[in-house]
């Protein structure tokens, strides 16, 4: 009898096809990918394997064990494939991690108010989280770790499970203050292969917002701007 839901028959094609890709360039290292729906630029791209994992907030990733619960998520087989081996990343190999953006444009805003906190000191909490997450995925994985930084954020998009928080100025000083922080305290790790990585400034106008020409019409990059980002992994 065939599984319902996320384990039907497509589903388990879906899974396949995507480890194929793996497998799809000739040499080279390969990328895994693991995180929000960011991530999503990276898919059916030769030498990549990307997993959307959900919404998640970079307070979640940072929990006790939830980074390497995701890193086990994103790279095992389904239930009822276990019995074949899993492509899992080796040191050769990237590791890239997409998490902020929702915490830029729905969580910052909404805790602050809540906890009558400053969101700056909400940030370092984030900034926090994050290190957390990438100390737990070390002890998984030889592979280089890159923390992707977010796309800068859009002035007008309606997302009704999401609703946006802050103003655009608002979410544009904190998505900056978000990434001058990761990168000041990544680059201070004393692991040496792990990591930031943020091209939004190539993609963002003056005023700090995603380009339309280069977005999907929502918060995202388009696909084709995928290309652009493995790149510059693959040449760290």
């Amino acid at each position: 009898m065939l599984a319902k839901a996320k384990d039907g028959l497509g589903w388990y094609f879906a899974r396949v096809g995507a480890v194929v890709m793996l497998f799809a360039r000739a040499s080279g290292s390969r990328v895994f990918v693991m995180g929000d729906s960011h991530t999503l630029v990276f898919q059916r791209r030769a030498g990549v394997l990307s997993r959307h994992l959900g919404p998640i907030t970079l307070n979640r990733f940072g929990r006790d064990d939830e980074a390497k619960n995701m890193f086990d998520t994103a790279f095992s087989w389904p239930r009822r494939l276990r019995w074949i081996p899993f492509p899992m990343p080796k040191a050769s190999d990237s590791l890239v991690v997409s998490f902020g953006e929702i915490d830029i444009r729905v969580h910052i805003d909404r805790i602050s108010r809540e906890q009558r906190m400053e969101p700056s000191k909400v940030i370092q909490g984030l900034v926090d989280s994050a290190l957390c997450g990438l100390l737990q995925l070390r002890e998984v994985t030889d592979a280089q770790i890159v923390f992707l930084g977010p796309p800068p954020p859009v002035k007008h998009f309606l997302d009704e499970k999401f609703p946006t928080g802050g103003s655009f100025d608002d979410r544009v000083k904190w998505m900056n203050e978000l990434k001058l922080a990761l990168s000041s305290r990544i680059s201070e790790m004393d692991d040496t292969a792990i990591f930031f990585c943020d091209l939004a400034h190539r993609f963002e106008t003056a005023d700090g917002d995603l380009k339309p020409e280069f977005s999907d019409g929502t918060v995202h990059y388009k696909r084709e701007i995928g290309r652009e980002l493995l790149a510059e992994i693959l040449s760290l």
